[in-house]
């Protein structure tokens, strides 16, 4: 066996132990029995674990003996199928209250200042200080002193906690963590159980931070009274800049050793482990609202991490950070949080697009954000994308999990190259930050970081960032062979970039200075910092004697297109006992030809699937020193290349092109054969309101009805009167209606019973109708008991901050309903084009017969546009000897099955091209598809501004907060739908 099929063997072994632990969301009342089907679906997709996360909407109360006992079923089950059954330390986030528990004393609540100008001398216990401007400098005033107040004021957050008071930590840990250690075997925990994720702790995102504590720990650390300047975190002033160093500086360490370090202790003491994220990683205004530096957090993780929300294209900060922590305390495994708020349309090639920007910086395991345990009601809102049997593509889930275990368990060996040590200038931002222009205060510092960011990473220069507060206890000078090192912890870096800063830490002065003095490799982005420990130094021994340029042609394996890098690419390089793996990414929605990996010292190298693990040959060539290997890239697309001797590498598989083919394709018609015609649906989102069944409003969107009872605060019988036209009306149509108190369904009079069906998701009930109906215009009456608890009012309304809102459960639930049934649906209006391939429709629908074809390439505008689904069908296609075989679709679609003639050709996830030369015969052949999209044109939104919302949360449907009476400035009528399709190119 030689070096890769050692490896191949390796991978096949162990990828499962990077396998995703999706976000499993417990949102309504929890069956044993139920969670323990759905956890078995989750290993038939190549999940290794799960998070059992307390989630809006949860019915079960939390942490009951109910509770324990449905915690108990999943981590028996997960013992049975060798699974992972992490616990989530909160119900709803972000972490640290306890479910509400906490809240209650007054003590345990989080401290923020506020300031306000006043022209009346302050009063009152929270009260900090009245202080003035006067020729640039601040003075602090008492009674005597009149004109204007600058007045700083103490105030308690009434929904989350004081997480830099350790009591408070304790207490967080005695009412969860030991309440878990009680309840679960002590065989199971630690091991089954193997510890908690913690989610987006923080010391207080809404104002700057503040603690009963602080006063006292900020005197003893500094010698002066904080007192004397708390202005300084809202304005300037002669001065301002030390405070407010010193005071974030206090903040943060205060947030890291009270809070997540106590935790970390007390996993490592009872046998367990910590993972998770604190929030607003990717940037430096970000990391300022919450915890004033992440990087140090995850020292105190087995597994740290953090997240990735949304669809568009994130920066490498936020992963580089990450990767750069474990890299240097030899963490072996790093997760993320991702694919949150992207949207139902998102499709897998995006998602892979998303997770490998994260991988190639040092992620290399996926929490999937969302599983959801049901669907009805909010929850089928909250933050999709899901990965539950609610979206219709999961099935194709096994493969792509097949393909992140693999390259997450490949990235985990051996140790990566990184040869530049990057300050981070967290600490710059301690200095100039100030809550009221939040962003703004640090614009230059933020910018200039992410800018090098984009220099660093788009030019493939290995590099790290180094933490100020780890390495003054971590790092230190090396001197070896005429070199000079910084290492930190595992790592050790030739070079060093010094980005925009203000101000260094005084243990990082002196440690540069040794390294600059003894010869290292110094490069300043900027010009040299003007303090030292935030108070005003001399700097200007800080001298450039190296470029980024010439760090990069240092590197050991560099990539360039043409002349010279291309920022498009991302490239990491692990060394390993089997030689060096080499990974690249496409970020971008073109292919890339003709790229150029030059790797210093190597004999030989291959290119290894991680799909399926196969090898593939490269081109080749030697060049000064080493290997030039050329390939091309598809959009979005990446590659995995591993070191082989030179005489192994000519014997693999199939050459990697290096230009993507651009040669004539296949061209196929745009109306197919439907082999299996869809069960359509529609969704009636518009309804009218009856407090008496008798007199009804006009038509309003149903969000507006919720709204408006919020507001009336009603309590009682209610009707709701959904409407739609039809020409057309199947046997087989049905009315699907959400489960609420009282439920009472009728169509022209006549009250419906459901047949015990589910549609969509296993709470939604189904009432016949094909024989109730009638052509035109039939009204459906959906009549309930309305109710909702005082808790839900003070929520919407109380002025709390997400804390509450994030595990709030509704009594009464109103929502769409939706039909179903074998029928084609028309725009009355026709649609117009909209963004990114949207169609717009003004509203009007009407149920017609189904057809016995589809418009493939506009499968929602030819009768569908609420579906969501498969589609199969087939076309009838002449193909001869000599002629085109290359197949190419291009559209808005999941994945795509491809037969011909009855034979698999292949599926289109990754990418858009198949082969069909070994399935085309001479003469008419048929080609075959299957083609799936997820429920976006089902569940919406419908009604954005934005046609196609690239960031999508609950607030995108239900527009919370926004209606004024009737009206919604946010709202618009009109229908926006995804063009679900695809079309040869």
């Amino acid at each position: 066996m030689d070096k890769i099929e050692a490896l191949v063997a390796d991978i096949k072994k162990n990828a499962i132990t990077h396998g995703s632990l999706p976000f499993w969301s417990w949102n309504d009342k929890l069956e044993p029995e139920e969670l323990r089907r759905q956890i078995r679906v989750m290993k038939e997709l190549g999940m290794n674990g799960f998070f059992m996360h307390a989630r809006c909407g949860l019915v079960t109360d939390y942490l009951s003996d109910e509770w324990f006992e449905c915690v108990g079923a999943c981590i028996d089950e997960a013992k049975k199928l060798g699974m992972e059954a992490w616990s989530y330390d909160e119900n709803g986030w972000p972490s640290g209250f306890a479910g509400g528990a906490l809240l209650e004393e007054r003590d345990n609540l989080a401290g923020f200042l506020r300031m306000e100008s006043t022209s009346e001398y302050p009063c009152g216990e929270n009260v900090l200080g009245a202080y003035r401007i006067e020729n640039g400098a601040l003075r602090r005033l008492d009674a005597s002193d009149g004109g204007e107040y600058l007045v700083i004021y103490e105030e308690r957050d009434p929904s989350y906690i004081d997480a830099l008071d350790p009591a408070v930590t304790k207490k967080f840990l005695r009412s969860t963590h030991e309440e878990y250690k009680a309840r679960i075997a002590p065989e199971n925990f630690g091991t089954v159980m193997p510890g908690f994720f913690t989610d987006e702790p923080q010391y207080f995102r809404l104002a700057p931070p503040y603690s009963k504590l602080l006063p006292e720990a900020f005197e003893s650390e500094y010698g002066y009274s904080v007192f004397d300047a708390l202005p300084a975190l809202f304005v300037d002033f002669d001065g301002a800049e030390q405070l407010r160093h010193d005071y974030y500086r206090l903040a943060h360490r205060m947030f890291i050793n009270n809070f997540i370090k106590p935790i970390h202790e007390w996993s490592e003491e009872n046998g367990c482990r910590i993972t998770g994220h604190a929030i607003e990683e990717a940037s430096l205004s970000g990391q300022m609202w919450c915890c004033g530096g992440v990087m140090p957090f995850y020292e105190y993780e087995d597994i740290p991490g953090i997240d990735y929300l949304a669809r568009g294209l994130a920066g490498d900060l936020a992963s580089k950070q990450l990767g750069s922590v474990c890299a240097q305390l030899g963490k072996k495994k790093a997760i993320s949080e991702m694919f949150a708020c992207c949207g139902w349309d998102v499709t897998p090639l995006e998602l892979r697009r998303i997770a490998e920007i994260q991988y190639v910086n040092g992620v290399n395991m996926m929490c999937q954000h969302l599983y959801s345990y049901t669907e009805r009601g909010q929850r089928k809102r909250d933050y999709p994308v899901h990965f539950s049997e609610h979206n219709p593509w999961q099935f194709a889930l096994a493969d792509f999990d097949r393909y992140f275990n693999n390259l997450g368990y490949t990235l985990s060996l051996g140790e990566e190259y990184a040869t530049t040590l990057v300050i981070h200038p967290i600490h710059s931002a301690w200095m100039r930050y100030k809550r009221l222009q939040d962003a703004d205060s640090i614009a230059e510092l933020q910018d200039r970081l992410f800018g090098l960011v984009e220099r660093l990473s788009g030019s493939q220069i290995p590099y790290h960032f180094g933490d100020e507060c780890m390495m003054e206890r971590l790092a230190s000078v090396e001197r070896e062979d005429g070199k000079v090192y910084i290492r930190i912890g595992r790592c050790r870096y030739e070079n060093v970039v010094l980005p925009l800063v203000y101000t260094l830490d005084s243990s990082t002065a002196a440690l540069l200075r040794e390294f600059t003095e003894s010869g290292g490799r110094l490069c300043l982005y900027a010009e040299p910092p003007y303090a030292i420990d935030g108070r005003i130094a001399d700097c200007s021994w800080l001298r450039s004697n190296v470029t980024l340029d010439e760090i990069r042609e240092a590197a050991a394996a560099r990539l360039t297109v043409g002349s010279g890098y291309d920022v498009r690419l991302r490239m990491a390089v692990r060394l390993t006992e089997q030689g060096r793996i080499v990974y690249i990414i496409n970020r971008s929605d073109d292919a890339i030809d003709n790229i150029m990996l030059e790797l210093d010292g190597a004999d030989g190298a291959v290119m290894l699937d991680m799909n399926d693990l196969t090898e593939h040959a490269l081109v080749t060539a030697r060049g000064e020193g080493g290997l030039q290997l050329r390939f091309a890239l598809e959009k979005a697309g990446s590659v995995v290349i591993v070191e082989r001797s030179g005489a192994a590498a000519q014997s693999c598989g199939d050459t990697l092109p290096v230009k993507r083919y651009d040669g004539a394709t296949v061209g196929l018609p745009e109306r197919w054969r439907l082999t299996e015609k869809p069960k359509n649906m529609m969704t009636l989102d518009y309804a009218r309101l009856s407090y008496d069944g008798v007199s009804y409003t006009e038509l309003l969107p149903v969000p507006c009805i919720k709204e408006r009872l919020y507001r009336e605060r009603y309590e009682g019988r209610l009707w709701m009167k959904y409407e739609f036209n039809a020409e057309y009306l199947p046997q087989d149509l049905t009315c699907v209606v959400e489960p609420m108190r009282g439920l009472g369904v009728s169509v022209g009079g006549n009250e419906l019973s459901a047949d015990g069906d589910w549609w969509y998701d296993r709470t939604f009930k189904c009432y016949p109708i094909g024989n109730s109906a009638q052509p035109g215009r039939t009204e459906i009456i959906v009549s309930f008991d309305y109710f909702q608890s005082e808790h839900v009012y003070y929520v919407l309304f109380g002025g709390v901050s997400e804390t509450l809102r994030n595990c709030l459960v509704f009594d009464t639930e109103i929502e769409n309903i939706y039909l179903t049934g074998s029928f084609c649906v028309r725009s009355d209006s026709g649609y117009k084009k909209g963004e990114r391939e949207t169609l717009l429709a003004d509203g009007d629908f009407t149920l017609t017969e189904q057809r016995d074809t589809v418009l493939l390439s506009d499968i929602t505008g030819d009768g569908y546009p609420f579906y969501g689904g498969t589609v199969t069908a087939e076309c009838s296609y002449t193909w001869h000897e000599g002629e085109p075989t290359v197949l190419r679709l291009d559209g808005r679609y999941a994945l795509a099955c491809v037969s011909v003639n009855g034979r698999n050709a292949g599926t289109l996830m990754f990418n858009d091209t198949l082969e069909l030369a070994p399935y085309l015969h001479d003469g008419e052949n048929t080609v075959g598809i299957r083609i799936t999209n997820a429920v976006r044109n089902l569940i919406g939104p419908h009604h954005c501004i934005d046609p196609e919302p690239l960031v999508v949360s609950p607030g995108t449907f239900s527009f919370e907060g926004e209606w004024n009476g009737d009206s919604c400035p946010e709202y618009r009528d009109r229908y926006a739908f995804v063009r679900f399709g695809a079309r040869t190119v």
